[in-house]
């Protein structure tokens, strides 16, 4: 709904056998223009008195059209009368006055542009209520120039002041570090909406309001569910169970070793020398091998063998391999080393 419409009014001739032109111009409460608006209705009611009196006739025009000028033009008496008619008028009795009603079509809140005395009853019109001769019509007038905007309304009350809300600076979290964090502070949610955070606007991790925490990927079927590759670095990383008594599962050295001593595969942190015909010594990077300290698993892969484990004595892992029968002898194999 449009607060105000500040309107220059031009009554023309009329136009017979009943009508009355009438054009304005449509602006807002800012003394603006609305132009190219196609949903107005102006409501004319027609007094007998400038003030109270009794209502001769009233009629509506809906929808009103403006132009790009905020200019719409309608005739009086071409409307929908609301009541009586307008062919009913008594032009001869006294003075009559208009007023203008208007406001976007289907509103119950029109806005009144106040009355205006009809300073020229139309002759026609006069003429034919009193009984006399219809003269010629006129040619239409020109437009009258805009009035002036109107005098700005008072400012109106202030309203009452709303319940102030919580610090802003007790309940965010900085930006470069928090203190004093109790029990009860977390970052999270505290609905049934999972916490999720991303990155560059790209989802990283998401934690689902049963638990379940997915990295790389939005629907975690496990407590943590990881869709691509884990890297376990640094010295001493682990990875443990609490069922085998915190026990590392994650191998520290694997390879796939060729009959010559030649590493075809593996971690890369180790070296591997044939110390003799069936007997391997590997140096693992920054491990003092003892055998009650490690697990080797070996298997053979050129022939069958009885392979075993051990340490060389001075913090390698040594490795031979037994054939059915007889001594140690040349064969290709892996191995997959932990450190419990």
């Amino acid at each position: 709904m449009m607060g105000y419409f500040l309107l220059s009014l031009n009554l023309f001739s009329q136009t017979p056998p009943e009508g009355i032109n009438y054009q304005a111009i449509a602006r807002d409460s800012s003394g603006n223009t609305i132009n190219n608006i196609i949903n107005l209705s102006v409501k004319f009611i027609i007094w007998d008195s400038i003030i109270a009196g009794n209502s001769v006739y009233a009629e509506t025009h809906s929808p009103v059209s403006t132009n790009r000028f905020g200019l719409f033009t309608l005739v009086i008496g071409s409307g929908v009368p609301d009541s009586n008619l307008f062919s009913s008028i008594a032009w001869q009795n006294g003075n009559k006055y208009l007023q203008v009603l208007i406001d976007t079509v289907g509103s119950i809140n029109p806005v009144s542009m106040g009355r205006a005395q009809m300073m020229s009853v139309p002759y026609a019109l006069y003429a034919k209520s009193a009984g006399g001769v219809i003269g010629v019509t006129g040619s239409t007038g020109s437009t009258g120039v805009t009035g002036a905007t109107g005098v700005t309304g008072a400012t109106g009350a202030t309203g009452v002041t709303g319940v102030t809300g919580a610090d802003g600076a007790l309940t965010a979290w900085s930006l470069f570090g928090n203190q004093a964090i109790g029990s009860a502070n977390f970052i999270g949610t505290t609905d049934s909406a999972d916490f999720v955070i991303k990155t560059n606007s790209i989802e990283r991790l998401r934690v689902k309001t049963d638990g379940k925490v997915g990295i790389g990927t939005a629907a975690p079927a496990s407590k943590l569910d990881v869709s691509g590759t884990i890297n376990i670095s640094g010295s001493g990383s682990e990875l443990n169970r609490s069922q085998t008594a915190g026990a590392n599962l994650a191998p520290i050295a694997y390879g796939n070793i060729s009959s010559a001593g030649i590493i075809n595969a593996g971690t890369g942190n180790f070296t591997v020398s044939m110390q003799s015909a069936g007997i391997y010594i590997i140096n693992i990077t920054g491990e003092f091998y003892n055998e009650l300290s490690y697990i080797t698993l070996v298997t053979p892969v050129d022939f069958h063998a009885k392979p075993s484990a051990g340490d060389d004595g001075s913090g390698n892992l040594e490795i031979k391999l037994y054939p059915p029968s007889g001594f140690f002898v040349a064969g290709g194999f892996q191995f997959i080393t932990y450190k419990p």
